[in-house]
């Protein structure tokens, strides 16, 4: 009965495919493919089955990989960066910080690449350098 409802299933699909498309080369062609095997994750203890195991597993390593590595730190050089950090952090200033205008911000717009990677809001640079200049505003 499983394997009657499976062949309807198929026979549906296939029938629904186009040729004006490339429905049917789509298809064929996922079908084809040799499938990408995922290998097993090893442990300290051997192979990790259950999902527990592989979260924890995946815990360390990356726990492991961004941990900091002081063995060729300067530490003179590293206390001076901090210091540093502290006066400039409890620095009041009292310059005032100006608007820039629209000519300034369409100058620095121009002035990037339009294939330069993404920005932190992910936006592409060629979204921003293609936005009219009333958009550029805000």
């Amino acid at each position: 009965m499983l394997q009657k409802y499976s062949n309807e299933q198929w026979q549906q699909k296939i029938e629904q495919l186009s040729t004006e498309n490339g429905d049917i080369w789509k298809m064929t062609r996922a079908l084809e493919k040799d499938k990408i095997k995922i290998p097993p994750l090893h442990g300290l203890n051997g192979m990790i089955y259950t999902d527990d195991e592989k979260v924890e597993e995946i815990a360390n390593q990356l726990k492991n990989q961004c941990r900091s590595s002081y063995v060729r730190a300067d530490l003179d050089v590293i206390e001076h960066v901090n210091r540093e950090m502290r006066i400039f952090m409890n620095e009041e200033t009292d310059k005032e910080i100006r608007n820039a205008n629209i000519e300034e911000v369409t100058n620095i717009i121009k002035g990037n690449g339009k294939r330069k990677a993404l920005g932190p809001d992910g936006i592409p640079c060629i979204a921003v350098t293609e936005l009219p200049p009333m958009q550029r505003r805000y």
